[in-house]
């Protein structure tokens, strides 16, 4: 079960809601619904349970019903948005390419399938992508896809990447204003005459880039032809005249697309459904937490124009400095034009006060844990981190929905 979104009659009551979210500031008039007197309980990225297609299906649902402005309740898109962002980092087998088939535990039957891109084989170390590809429930036809990029964890690969500032190519003058405002083309093949002025525009942050290039270059190698015959059962075929995973989203035969990510990831996240939206010329859902900026202005405008709701939903805990951070260096009082969408800002109770706890911690209020909504703080790696590759949390995240999936059905490349 969902938390239902607010009515229209609902919106004059806002202040009610406000009173009690979030233990303190909503930005933008969102809220979510969290007592602040109400005991919270934890849950480790390595618990996170998968959600059903059932809640997934919801989940993107209450996420394109968001308003543009105005005062919202996202207390669902949120929940969900963090815990796939927590299953970015729990669900890493360190392969640079596996599928998983999950099977629903009442049905016995493949509801979904589980993607995973890495870009080294470390598990440890390099960028990482879990997509979800899920049969919508009714009939079976459809597929909605969830795209979970992993955020930074304690490893040379990731802050090289963070931090890869120091070579420019391209871009305006007025968007290179500070020594630490870098940039590289977002759509380098697409500079044709008559392509949209943003478009030719849209710089983004380096590091950013050239990580998600990696699971984007990985993704277009990753063949899905073993599944050509479910995919097509379920509504979404492949293209006849390719069968990997990016050429299959890139066709854009799936009914939604949400894409979330945390820290780096969600960076990584913004990037990776910005260049899906353009090349699909379909809209995409974007739920991130405390994402750092990924581009230039230009590079806004599209998220803004392309990406739901109104470009989507950016989570940050208050006293983070790292979504004041990115493209534009490090800026307090221009951040915000670097930042596209609708912002929710969580006190700073979520995490602590400290920056480093602040950072991997969000508290909400969350189904994860039965029906009724009971706050949860998620919490995600920091200076230790124990993927599936090397903990297994199997049991974990199948939660009571998926059976246990058997070894025939992990395929890893």
């Amino acid at each position: 079960p969902l938390p239902p979104t607010l009515s229209a009659d609902e919106h004059a009551e806002v202040a009610k809601v406000l009173a009690t979210c979030a233990e303190g500031e909503a930005d933008g008039q969102l809220s979510v619904r969290l007592a602040t007197d109400a005991k919270a309980a934890e849950m480790s990225y390595k618990r996170v349970p998968l959600p059903s297609p059932v809640e997934a299906a919801a989940w993107a649902k209450a996420l394109a019903a968001v308003p543009a402005e105005g005062p919202a309740d996202v207390t669902a898109p949120v929940d969900f948005g963090v815990r796939f962002c927590g299953l970015s980092y729990g669900r890493n087998d360190g392969t640079p390419f596996q599928v998983l088939e999950l099977r629903g535990r009442a049905t016995g039957e493949v509801e979904a399938l589980e993607v995973q891109l890495h870009g080294s084989t470390n598990s440890k170390a390099g960028s990482h992508l879990v997509a979800v590809l899920y049969r919508l429930p009714g009939d079976g036809r459809g597929v909605g896809v969830v795209l979970a990029y992993k955020g930074s964890t304690l490893n040379f690969e990731d802050w090289r990447h963070n931090l890869h500032i120091f070579t420019r190519s391209g871009g305006r003058e007025e968007d290179a204003k500070s020594v630490f405002h870098w940039g590289v083309g977002m759509f380098p093949d697409l500079k044709a005459e008559g392509v949209d002025a943003d478009v030719a525009d849209a710089q983004a942050f380096k590091g950013f880039r050239e990580y998600w290039k990696s699971l984007d270059d990985r993704a277009a190698t990753a063949s899905l032809d073993s599944w050509r015959s479910l995919l097509d059962s379920w509504g979404a075929p492949l293209p006849q005249s390719a069968s990997d995973f990016r050429a299959w989203l890139h066709d854009g035969r799936w009914a939604w697309c949400v894409v979330v990510g945390h820290s780096l990831g969600g960076a990584m996240a913004k990037v990776a459904a910005t260049d899906l939206a353009v090349r699909s010329r379909r809209p995409v859902g974007v739920v991130t937490l405390a994402s750092p900026s990924a581009g230039n202005t230009a590079f806004v405008r599209l998220e803004n124009k392309h990406l739901y709701p109104a470009g989507g939903i950016e989570v940050k805990n208050k006293g983070d400095t790292v979504p004041i951070m990115g493209y534009h260096g490090y800026k307090v009082r221009t951040a915000s034009k670097f930042h596209a969408g609708r912002q929710l800002r969580l006190g700073s109770k979520s995490g602590g006060i400290d920056p480093y706890h602040v950072h991997l911690s969000y508290k909400v209020p969350s189904t994860v844990l039965g029906a009724e909504l009971q706050p949860v703080v998620f919490r995600f790696p920091g200076l230790t981190y124990k993927p599936s590759a090397t903990h297994d949390h199997m049991e974990h995240t199948v939660g009571a929905y998926w059976g246990t999936p058997k070894a025939e059905e992990r395929h890893s490349h």
